[in-house]
């Protein structure tokens, strides 16, 4: 059930406690665990913190910890299952659940016994009534019915009310048909797309200022986990816009509120928590992947603001980017030395100079309000590159998921410079690698359509099978490929085609990535309901094993039919 009062009925039940908080891996999931952890300190709760990344992950971490435990926080993972189902929990155990995955399992909003959804339902969620989903009626009482109607039609007399007690049992028969149909009608609406809801960082940092402990560093956290979202392109301008709006007012309220410990007189021994060298402002950024910590032509080169409207995978390509750094001013022995070792007049007027030129390459969209921070001797960082840098430490290649978690833990907490350059250095590899996937692709013309969507496939025993075995990865590489392959204008039936890619990273399996058409104004992904009724059509075994549905796997030799029958059920 969705809880009214955060504070009274999660923040006051769990002071104090000991909680098992499972965390999944994502940048937003990864900020709210840190504003967890602070509030769990400040109150003497203790806590077991367990990264998870799968369903299956919840399930084992479930088994190995609850021992002795009574409250299990769920950060970005196990809203979209039905928990008691699946965990099989002892009747004392409760849930508490803070999920920006949509929708939201209907047996978790209507369980008040166990689940405690920390998250009011977004507007257009409409979830069905109760009463419409669920049978109200016993399955003993269904049995004696079905018993009494068998025995009133083997009955050999012909008794007065045998036919109009027939006709009764009919009666039920068909309004039991009738709420069966419109049952399926509202489960098949309500789940028929998955999508992202309000920030678990923003959500959990209203609760901890409504508890009047709002600082910098949780503030910090709330504004890195939002832009997540921007930087990965899972949520709506509409809403970005709209939580962005609450955390300007927190940060201007919180700076006001320094400002006037600040200026109090040298004699008092009322000190601000930070010192006044660090400070959250609101900022214009642009949408150019680490051009602050990269060259600015890499930048250009890789981002997907600017490589797309540019066709950088085509012959003219170069020659466009190289007309850009002309138009900007910017000399080509600048714009391919790291950003801080350029000139100090092209780095103060770098941002305006590519405003000047976006519009006429059409880079409309390559600016986003955002925030920054300030520190004490450690210079400016924005929330993009918080952000850049934690996809690269949590995506590393030869460390495992665990470690990759705790590392990006640490750089959020310490903001260790050398850490963040590395998560810098990891995701610029990243990024060429997808470029590069890219122009393969076009070079050896490995997009397909098939029915009413493109396939892309990564074959096995691949580096990029390696590395996009990680969803993350692979959702920024459809996100990228799909609009590249749309710009190239080939044929304008497929501007409305929406992205099916496949990664056989091992010989058995097959990670399968469904995004929508670009032309769509929303966040909203129908692929998950459609991998799961494509696998029932074929009757072949799906592992529905993620919090975002539109991400399955499957058997590597059913990957062929898998894709025949989603093609015939999209057609």
């Amino acid at each position: 059930m969705y809880v009214d009062n955060i504070v009274k009925d999660f923040y006051e039940v769990l002071v104090g406690q000991q909680v098992l908080l499972l965390v999944n891996y994502d940048i937003d999931g990864l900020c709210t665990c840190k504003m967890l952890q602070w509030l769990f300190q400040t109150e003497g709760t203790l806590y077991s913190l367990v990264p998870v990344e799968t369903i299956s992950d919840i399930e084992a971490a479930f088994k190995e910890h609850i021992k002795n435990m009574t409250y299990v926080v769920l950060v970005n993972c196990g809203g979209t299952i039905d928990l008691v189902e699946r965990l099989e929990p002892e009747d004392n155990v409760i849930f508490f659940v803070i999920d920006s995955h949509r929708p939201s399992d209907l047996c978790n909003v209507y369980s008040a016994a166990q689940i405690r959804l920390i998250a009011l339902p977004d507007e257009d969620e409409d979830i069905p009534a109760f009463n419409d989903v669920f049978q109200q009626q016993d399955t003993d009482d269904e049995e004696e019915e079905e018993e009494e109607e068998e025995n009133l039609e083997d009955d050999s007399e012909a008794r007065p009310d045998r036919f109009e007690q027939l006709e009764k049992a009919a009666a039920k028969r068909r309004e039991k048909q009738k709420w069966e149909e419109k049952k399926n009608k509202l489960m098949f609406d309500y789940y028929q797309f998955s999508y992202y809801g309000k920030s678990s960082s923003v959500l959990v940092h209203e609760l901890i200022w409504t508890l009047s402990k709002g600082n910098v560093d949780i503030l910090w956290y709330a504004i890195v986990g939002l832009t997540s979202y921007v930087v990965c392109g899972d949520k709506t301008q509409e809403l970005y816009m709209e939580e962005m709006g609450v955390l300007k007012r927190h940060s201007s309220e919180l700076s006001s509120r320094f400002n006037t410990v600040d200026c109090e007189d040298n004699n008092s021994t009322v000190s601000s928590p930070h010192p006044p060298s660090v400070s959250i402002s609101a900022e214009m950024d642009l949408k150019l992947a680490m051009f602050r910590h990269w060259t600015v032509e890499s930048s250009l080169r890789h981002s997907l603001s600017s490589s797309i409207p540019l066709k950088l995978w085509t012959k003219k390509g170069e020659q466009r980017l190289q007309q850009v750094l002309v138009e900007m001013g910017i000399p080509l022995v600048q714009g391919r030395q790291t950003f801080n070792a350029m000139d100090v007049s092209l780095r103060n007027e770098f941002h305006s100079m590519i405003l000047k030129v976006a519009d006429a390459h059409g880079m409309e969209d390559i600016q986003f309000p955002s925030f920054a921070l300030k520190l004490c001797y450690k210079g400016q960082y924005f929330a993009s590159d918080f952000v850049y840098s934690l996809l690269g430490l949590l995506n590393e290649h030869d460390r495992n998921n665990e470690d990759c978690f705790f590392s990006c833990l640490d750089c959020l907490s310490s903001r260790d410079k050398e850490l963040l350059e590395r998560g810098f250095e990891n995701h610029k590899k990243v990024l060429s690698i997808i470029s590069k996937q890219i122009q393969m692709s076009f070079d050896m013309k490995r997009i397909a359509q098939s029915g009413n969507f493109l396939s892309y496939n990564i074959e096995e025993n691949t580096m990029e099978a390696g590395i996009f075995k990680r969803p993350h990865l692979l959702i920024i590489l459809a996100r990228h490929m799909l609009r590249a392959y749309l710009k190239l204008g080939t044929k304008k039936r497929h501007s409305r085609l929406p992205l099916v890619v496949q990664c056989n990273y091992n010989a058995d399996h097959c990670l399968v990535l469904g995004i929508p058409p670009v032309t769509e104004f929303t966040n909203k992904n129908f692929f998950g309901r459609a991998f799961e009724q494509a696998a029932n059509v074929l009757g072949c075994p799906i592992e529905i094993d993620y919090p975002d549905s539109s991400i399955v796997r499957i058997e590597s030799n059913d990957r062929t039919r898998f894709l025949d029958s989603l093609s015939s059920l999209l057609s």
